[in-house]
């Protein structure tokens, strides 16, 4: 019976596959064109603060729950400062929950400048179909990561590699790369720190992932490590 519970639990691959599959989908795909708007060609920037950013404020909690790693940890950590704290964290993580449906309507709008879609029901559709696919498991959920990581790489590789060929140096000015000054640094920054944290997750999930002590940590380090480097 032991064996089996530790064969559900996840790897480190797999959560590290989860994690950059939450930081494409979350940074690359849905928010660079928007910080672009708010800071210019300075965005690859606001990547590695809003990356060095993450491991800072959070590294209390990755440390917390490396030592004690426990399923729905945040909570747990919360509620053994003080209960009310518990129920105040659970009441917190359920509005900004309400930020998932972004990201179906990210999608939608892709879409739409292709095909003539509802919007509304696209979104509505891809959010059901990931939340029917988490019924059956953190490990499916990895297969099916990283199935669209796959997906989203090759994307992302031939926009690199269609699009350097265009890309004009004048771009890279300091009045570019700052394009609404410091304030418009800080919004990209403050966008992109929601994407740069896909490893975060696994502060909840201390009794789902093999080696907790270890992958908890490490995992972080190496998710957001990797979108620091290669993304911006």
């Amino acid at each position: 019976m032991a064996n089996q519970t530790e064969n559900r639990k996840l790897s480190f691959g797999e959560c590290y596959s989860t994690g950059i599959g939450m930081v494409i989908g979350a940074g690359i795909i849905t928010m660079t064109g928007v910080c672009i708007g708010f800071t210019g060609s300075g965005v690859f920037l606001a990547y590695l603060l809003a990356g060095a950013a993450v491991l800072v404020a959070n590294g209390p909690l990755l440390l917390a729950a490396s030592v004690l790693p426990r399923t729905s940890g945040n909570y747990v950590y919360a509620s053994m400062l003080d209960r009310r704290l518990g129920g105040i964290y659970a009441c917190i993580i359920f509005l900004t929950d309400v930020t998932i449906g972004f990201m179906g309507l990210s999608f939608a709008n892709y879409l739409e400048s292709l095909l003539p879609v509802n919007k509304t029901v696209t979104a509505l559709a891809v959010v059901s179909f990931f939340f029917v696919v988490n019924l059956f498991g953190g490990k499916n959920v990895a297969k099916v990561q990283t199935i669209l990581n796959i997906v989203l790489v090759l994307a992302w590789g031939s926009f690199l590699v269609l699009g350097l060929p265009k890309v004009d140096p004048a771009n890279f000015t300091q009045e570019n790369l700052f394009l609404n000054g410091a304030a418009g640094m800080k919004d990209s920054v403050t966008m992109l720190v929601f994407a740069m944290g896909g490893g975060l997750w696994l502060t909840n999930s201390g009794g789902r992932v093999e080696k907790p002590h270890k992958t908890i940590l490490f995992g972080n380090l190496a998710i957001t490590g990797t979108a620091m480097v290669l993304f911006p």
